[in-house]
C-alpha cells in the first residue's frame, strides 16, 4: 500500500520566508522533481516509483 494511502505522513517542518515566495519555491522544486513521465509512472504504479 502506498504511504499516502496508509495515512502515514512525514513529520512537519518549518520554513522561513514570505509565504508566497516559499510556495513559489516549493512549486518549482516539485515541478523539477516530478516531470510528466515520473507522474505517469507513479499513477500507473499506485503511487510507487
Amino acid at each position: 500500500m502506498p504511504i499516502w494511502q496508509s495515512g502515514a505522513k512525514p513529520p512537519p517542518y518549518s520554513v522561513d520566508g514570505d509565504a508566497p515566495e516559499v510556495a513559489a519555491a516549493e512549486a518549482a522544486r516539485l515541478e523539477a522533481e516530478f516531470d510528466q513521465d515520473r507522474i505517469k509512472a507513479l499513477i500507473a504504479n499506485d503511487g510507487w516509483a
